[in-house]
């Protein structure tokens, strides 16, 4: 039927092509004069980690690997301009545990998977949302610890970090706060405060803690320094001598003080000032009456514990600020007083501790602080008259000895601190006068000092945030900035034109638009200020389209779109509202009329909707007598009921996710009587079943599984398994056991009658990721895409979601390459078919993409071109040479879709059900189409250009090749089409029945 088109349309290039910039959000200027104040909490093998403050999130996780493309934002646990993570710590998998601060829960512990950029709940220790009282963590084998502070007593705990992994290892009574470290393979876990100082050693697993020299009642420990070769460092008391310097190996026995210092039960304070574990020794200063505060070395013996130099004469006090071993001794920081000091080295004798560079030899470095050891130097902060503190280096010599760049001109401070070692260089932060203190990189074979990112006005942060994105048909509906203002409801068509406010804003306070569902008249959301929406509206994405429904004074607490939220066949949302502090279910058509309590759930407020099967509403409730279970309801007394008592008695079922699989609802338990289930519903109790936990898929990870047409795919592991719910029906689809180590599988993505997955190989600072396809058989499972091992690419992509572009539809992804940084990528399942898609930041530069959608007939995304800020842009299907057939409008009886991607030189098919041997035509017209609203369906075809006629088959269902040329000027045309059955007593007129609209795009 194409044949006899006659349309124009340009050649489309098939490499990334320059997205549309919809509109700059947000002009704010940067965060101010302080800058993102990065602070490292973690680092490993050239990754390091630490927070940074943003005008967007507050203070954020950030990883870098020392590259600009290898610099990225996790996901905000609690979104806006709260800061949400604590402190965090890489576990030896590669996971990441988090201390981080959510709405919902608290200050709790998360988890962040390997390749994954987004934290999740790994448990609620405190419930509710008063948060825990977590320790640090270290890690002991594969596990993760560490201690939460209940009362008078600390629990230790372990994890591996995957959901189900949290145990409770012991409790330390009449402890109220502890801190564990790992050394030599075992956990040591000090009391906290120091004036409690009690100590304990884990050796193992299941083994309860061993409290250290517990026979000593007044044995505490102030500090525990760390390894000195095979034992350990302490500052401890026996409670008769005072603090002194203590080695142990962790017995009672091997534990002993390393001399009397200062005699008596005054003690000599030691405080570390370097650990040289590599020479057997460490630095440290004590006092004592005749000598004052001074530096002291030791091997871990008394005989070789000593004073290194009275650097204060007599009885006065050395002064000490900092020290670093380094050069075969100890650089640090000494003076007549900590704002006089300088640079000094020291090789563990007097006649060797000197200043580095000593008055009338040189330019004085004075304050030095924060060395970091990288290419045979040492890299710190120091400061002079004339050029306030900066970057120095040293070789432990006078001569080497020099600032690196005076970074902030003149006098003023550039306080540039180096941080840690990167793949790539000296991470330091620093202020050069422009962007406050942001994170910059140090190259030591160059010396040469570069500007990493400017967080606080980069699009992560200083760009808009767009929260709350959803799509409806030809709109979506988020909260942006516009012209930099305050926060207010927006709406795009994924045009710069169509990308403006829907007039609810309020010049003196953020307004947001929290989507609720997607209805056929538009999309429901609430709005209200951060966190207390009062005001249910929707949107056809005009102004004039957008009204208020209902209004709860109270306030709503919000769960967010798609959560606890259910849409009917008779377009009804069902959702639950928690208006001070009374729980009910409403239920919503769009209209006000048709926007009110649901009844017969008075009597159930606990009832949460989760799936609709047809008019029916599946979910959870919580009664006395049965505890929280899975319940249905039609919306009437004598239709609401328990389907059934998976967890018998009052115990609770703890359904976690609901997914639409076969015809009804597949829920996940994790129940107590049951390791894990999933169970399959639909909507009666005779068919309320488990389908049975697959033998290979542990219960902890029943919630990956992703339902894919009539099976389930499971990511365990380095495997990909699938299954149709039962053990015989389960098997390993594929696996990566062969390459060696492999991290991860990957969460597949479903498109259609196929899925993609991205397994990841090798060590974390050396990652190579693969993109697969599969379509559910091992034959059917091929590699499209090899990332090359690059420390660049450890974090750089990810699949992002799949999108309809025919009955297989398209991945969307993002990949690091040198050539263009880390864009977004897009996949039609073929090896030819997987190519750059945008390139937003032009050349090697990555706008670390976000994809949110497709609207129509192009996809929108976040991304920072490195001009505007992290913002809305767009990219057209016709631009980027892509076919799409998608479903636009609503039908009614009968349905369309087109097989394959539609495309120049190829042949396409389009499948239409109906009733049987009916006569029927189909209507052919030009883009952009109009709504033409009847009280049952919708007429979407404009300007038509061609019609057909032909009629369906005796099973309603008709296949009509269609052969598209292979023309290049037929590349990016897009057009309509809809198909009207003659059936007796149809929706339309009494004698029609509609397809839903197609639009077409005509891809390369």
């Amino acid at each position: 039927m194409l044949l006899g088109l006659s349309l124009a349309a340009s050649l489309a290039s098939q490499g990334p092509v320059t997205p549309t910039l919809l509109v700059d959000l947000d002009t704010r200027p940067p965060l101010g004069p302080n800058g993102s104040t990065p602070l490292v909490v973690d680092s490993h093998n050239g990754t390091v980690w630490f927070l940074a403050t943003t005008a967007e999130e507050g203070r954020e996780l950030f990883e870098t690997d020392g590259t600009a493309g290898g610099t990225f934002r996790f996901d905000p646990i609690r979104p806006g301009e709260d800061s949400s993570v604590a402190f965090a710590h890489r576990m030896p998998t590669g996971r990441l545990l988090l201390h981080g601060n959510s709405p919902a829960f608290g200050q709790e512990l998360f988890t962040v998977a390997p390749g994954s950029r987004t934290p999740q709940l790994l448990q609620d220790l405190e419930p509710g949302p008063g948060g825990s009282r977590i320790s640090r963590f270290a890690s002991l084998g594969a596990e993760g610890w560490f201690t939460v502070s209940r009362a008078a007593n600390t629990e230790l705990w372990r994890t591996t970090g995957v959901l189900g992994s949290t145990l409770l290892e012991e409790t330390l009574v009449g402890v109220e706060s502890a801190t564990p470290v790992t050394i030599h393979g075992k956990l040591w876990i000090h009391e906290y405060p120091p004036a409690a100082g009690r100590l304990w050693i884990k050796d193992q697993v299941g083994s309860p803690s061993r409290e250290l020299l517990q026979s000593l009642g007044g044995f505490r420990v102030r500090a525990v320094f760390g390894a000195l070769g095979s034992r350990v460092l302490l500052a401890a008391t026996d409670g008769l001598t005072g603090l002194e310097p203590w080695i142990s190996d962790g017995t009672d026995a091997g534990t002993v003080r390393l001399g009397d210092l200062a005699a008596g039960a005054a003690g000599s304070d030691p405080r570390l000032v370097a650990l040289d574990d590599a020479n057997g020794r460490a630095w440290f200063t004590a006092s004592t009456p005749t000598t004052g505060q001074e530096l002291w070395i030791t091997d871990g013996t008394a005989a070789g514990t000593r004073m290194v130099a009275d650097l204060g004469p007599g009885s006065a006090d050395g002064s000490f600020a900092s020290g670093h071993a380094a050069f075969g001794g100890l650089l640090f920081a000494s003076g007549p007083s900590l704002d006089q000091s300088s640079l000094w080295f020291s090789d563990g004798t007097a006649g060797g501790t000197r200043p580095v560079v000593a008055p009338g030899q040189g330019v004085v470095p004075l304050w030095p602080s924060h060395f970091v050891e990288a290419a045979g130097k040492v890299w710190f902060q120091a400061g002079t008259a004339a050029n306030g503190r900066e970057l120095w280096s040293t070789d432990g010599t006078r001569v080497g000895t020099s600032m690196v760049v005076d970074l902030k001109a003149g006098s003023d401070d550039s306080h540039a601190e180096p941080l840690a070692v990167t793949a790539n260089g000296v991470l330091v932060r620093a202020d050069d006068g422009a962007t406050g203190q942001e994170p910059w990189i140090l190259e030591p074979a160059t010396a040469n000092l570069r500007l990493l990112d400017n967080l606080a006005a980069d699009p992560l942060t200083g760009g808009n945030g767009v929260d709350f994105f959803l799509e409806h048909d030809d709109f979506a509906l988020f909260s942006g900035r516009p012209n930099g203002g305050r926060i207010e409801p927006m709406v795009t068509d994924g045009t710069a034109a169509g990308t403006v406010p829907l007039g609810l804003g309020d010049p003196n306070a953020d307004v947001l638009a929290n989507p609720l569902a997607r209805l056929p008249a538009g999309v429901l959301f609430f709005i209200g200020s951060y966190g207390n929406p009062t005001d249910l509206w929707i949107t056809d994405g005009s102004v004039s389209g957008t009204r208020s429904i209902a209004t709860f004074p109270g306030g709503i607490e919000w769960f967010g779109p798609d959560d606890n939220v259910a849409v009917t066949d008779d377009g009804a949302a069902w959702f639950r509202v928690h208006d001070n502090g009374r729980l009910s279910v409403w239920k919503s058509d769009g209209t006000s009329n048709g926007t009110r309590q649901v009844q017969a759930l008075v009597a159930h407020p606990d009832f949460r909707p989760e799936q609709a099967i047809g008019s029916r509403v599946v979910g959870s409730n919580r009664d006395a007598i049965f505890g929280d279970e899975l319940w249905v309801t039609d919306g009437t007394a004598a239709g609401t009921r328990m389907l059934a008592d998976l967890e018998p008695g009052p115990a609770d079922s703890f359904l976690r996710r609901f997914a639409q699989f076969r015809g009804g609802v597949l829920i996940e338990q994790q129940g107590f009587s049951v390791a894990g289930a999933l169970i399959f519903t639909d909507g009666t109790a005779a068919n309320t079943r488990p389908l049975g936990v697959p033998p290979a898929v542990p219960s902890n990870l029943l919630a990956n599984f992703v339902v894919f047409g009539e099976r389930l795919l499971f990511p365990v592991g380095s495997d990909l398994l699938v299954s149709d719910g039962t053990a015989a029906g389960t098997s390993v689809l594929w696996s990566g056991a062969a390459r060696s180590p492999v991290l991860v599988a990957g969460s597949p993505v479903v498109s259609g009658d196929r899925a993609f997955f991205m397994p990841s190989f090798g060590p974390m600072d050396l990652l190579s990721t693969e993109l697969w396809v599969t379509d559910g058989t091992t034959a059917g499972t091929s590699r499209l895409l090899a990332l090359p091992p690059n420390r660049a690419t450890a974090h750089s992509g990810g699949l992002m979601q799949s999108l309809s572009t025919g009955t297989n539809g398209r991945a969307v992804l993002s990949r690091w390459t040198p050539q263009i940084g880390n864009e977004l990528w897009t996949s039609d399942g073929t090896v030819a078919g997987t190519r750059p898609l945008a390139d937003s930041a032009p050349g090697p530069l990555s706008s670390r993409p976000m994809l949110l959608g497709r609207i129509e007939d192009r996809y929108v995304f976040l991304a920072d071109d490195g001009v505007h800020g992290r913002e809305l842009h767009a990219v057209a299907f016709a631009d980027a040479a892509i076919g799409l057939a998608a479903p636009i409008g609503r039908g009614c009886g009968a349905s369309v879709r087109m097989v394959d991607e539609p495309r120049i030189g190829r042949s396409a098919t389009l499948s239409i059900h109906s009733a049987a041997s009916r006569p029927a035509g189909l209507v052919i017209g030009l883009a952009p189409s109009f709504r033409n609203p009847s009280p049952t369906c919708e007429i979407n075809v404009a300007a038509p250009i061609g019609i057909g006629a032909f009629s369906t088959d005796p099973s309603g269902r008709t296949d009509l090749p269609l052969v598209i040329p292979n023309d290049p000027a037929l590349q990016g045309a897009t057009f309509l089409l809809q198909s009207a059955i003659a059936t007796p007593g149809g929706a339309l007129f009494g004698t029609v029945e509609l397809t839903e609209g197609l639009l077409v795009v005509v891809g390369g």
